[in-house]
């Protein structure tokens, strides 16, 4: 517990520089088309980009996954709530997935987590952003966490000609097990690299390898890839699909993974 109080005074602290440091907003975060650029997902990496002041993007989605080693699972809505407020900073809500499988049969809820982010630096070529939750216990028997827990990141993205990019996410996260596990909390590493396209002013793509030094409180390194299209169908919707497959271990006990979402952007 004392990590997980320790952890809100540091976001505290990002919030209240932000406050005080006067910036405008990176020029790659942008335009009327850039909502494929800003979104957090359907990428394991979260994006650099912080949601406008006064503006709230609500990110959701649907995933089938077959489980390892046999039987399928499914989870929904994967909501992520993300206000932005004054200089490049934004509070990230994450309430509850549903969750349910087959093998063996159960399903339930899983934790709710806040967070904050804020962009660091930028200039033309690059942004460099922090980014942090803390995720109390909270869910139900099989799929929340029966300990408080946390994740930071830092996040640096390179920028090049024909709306080419790569992304590098180096983040530290401890994780609390569900209340039917052993109350055990483990810590992990988890780097992550992205390669990204604008192929049109309205559709995007991206690439991604992600790692996790252990991916529950007995294993050991874990790794998998996936990737994915973004399709700004109006100025404050956009539609998104994703595939992802493991490489090596067993990250979130999912051998491969399909989804799509919906996000929607309001202004206030």
């Amino acid at each position: 517990m004392k990590y997980y109080h320790s952890f809100i005074f540091l976001l505290l602290g990002i919030t209240s520089y932000s406050l005080f440091a006067n910036k405008a907003a990176p020029e790659q975060c942008l335009g009327a088309n850039s909502m494929p650029t800003v979104l957090d997902r359907p990428s394991v990496a979260y994006s650099p980009c912080t949601v406008g002041n006064k503006t709230v993007y609500v990110e959701s989605g649907y995933a089938y996954e077959r489980r390892t080693p046999n039987g399928y699972g499914y989870n929904l809505p994967q909501t992520e709530i993300r206000f932005g407020i004054i200089n490049n900073t934004e509070i990230e809500l994450f309430p509850p997935h549903f969750y349910a499988q087959n093998d063996p049969a159960q399903s339930g809820t899983g934790p709710n987590s806040l967070g904050l982010k804020h962009i660091l630096f930028f200039n033309d070529s690059s942004i460099w952003t922090l980014q942090g939750y803390v995720t109390p216990p909270s869910g139900s028997r099989y799929y929340g966490t029966i300990d408080s827990s946390f994740l930071l990141n830092s996040i640096y993205s390179l920028y090049f000609g024909s709306g080419f990019n790569i992304s590098t996410t180096l983040g530290l996260a401890s994780n609390a097990a569900p209340s039917d596990a052993p109350a055990d909390t483990f810590y992990t590493f988890n780097p992550i690299i992205d390669i990204g396209w604008n192929f049109t002013d309205k559709l995007a793509g991206y690439a991604e390898l992600y790692a996790q030094s252990k991916y529950n409180v007995n294993s050991g390194f874990g790794l998998s890839t996936d990737g994915g299209l973004l399709y700004q169908l109006t100025p404050h919707v956009v539609l998104d699909v994703s595939y992802g497959h493991r490489i090596a271990g067993y990250l979130n006990n999912t051998n491969y993974y399909y989804g799509a979402g919906l996000t929607f952007a309001f202004g206030l």
